[in-house]
């Protein structure tokens, strides 16, 4: 499969304020992609308008050789994890986990199959019966990542997706998301802010993972997470 292409991506809101100004981002096959930067410069808008949850003003998208500035999110093919969680109050984690599956017609089997394998994988097994309002807020987050995983799409979005886990099972999480994504070969892009930790958090280490940083909407740099703690334009992305 083809990667994720942004070519000249602008997004401008009623209010005049400019998200998003000309940004142009690659991302190969089977790669785990970082966006880099503080609140404010681009990171989720980018992320929610190749997810097609945000139109941009003006700007290409391409997912494999398809253009897709007109598609809706579920024709997409692409799972966000979001911040904020955003799961479905009224349903049970199962029910959660199951959801996007039943919408897309699998068979029951499969969709449990699917539900068992992630609730193990995020260690979700005693929770699966209960509602969002009696989870914390890491096991709402383990959640939201279980919920991605289930549906086994094409690319994998992901914004700040470890920030409300503990020290421990963030660790965890950080190598089976690198597990799972030699395994499947998806593309994974992920927004955390520019501290090391939150760096750290998603890729492991400082390593030769791709890259794009900015501080502001307008300015985005492509290098590596190994430049940017080793060779930083500013102190920031070491803080």
């Amino acid at each position: 499969m083809a990667g994720i292409e942004v070519t000249a991506l602008h997004k401008r809101y009623p209010d005049g304020t400019v998200a998003v100004d000309q940004v142009d981002l690659s991302i190969g096959d089977g790669e785990l992609f970082v966006m880099l930067g503080p609140s404010g410069c681009g990171k989720t808008t980018t992320l929610r308008a190749i997810a097609g949850l945000e139109r941009q003003t003006t700007g290409d998208i391409r997912i494999g050789d398809t253009l897709v500035n007109d598609l809706p999110p579920a024709e997409r093919d692409i799972a966000m994890v979001f911040q904020f969680y955003a799961l479905y109050p009224h349903l049970r984690t199962r029910d959660n986990l199951a959801f996007p599956l039943r919408a897309e017609g699998l068979p029951k089997a499969e969709v449990r199959e699917r539900v068992e394998e992630a609730a193990r994988l995020m260690r979700l097994g005693p929770l699966l019966d209960r509602r969002p309002r009696r989870l914390s807020g890491g096991e709402q987050q383990r959640v939201a990542l279980a919920r991605a995983l289930v549906r086994r799409p094409r690319a994998f979005l992901m914004d700040e997706p470890l920030t409300n886990l503990d020290a421990e099972l963030r660790a965890d999480m950080r190598t089976e998301i690198k597990h799972l994504q030699g395994k499947w070969g998806r593309r994974w892009s992920t927004s955390p802010t520019t501290r090391s930790r939150r760096c750290r958090s998603v890729t492991g280490s400082p390593s030769s993972t791709r890259a794009a940083s900015s501080r502001s909407a307008r300015r985005w740099r492509s290098t590596t997470v190994r430049r940017v703690f080793s060779a930083p334009r500013s102190s920031a992305p070491r803080r």
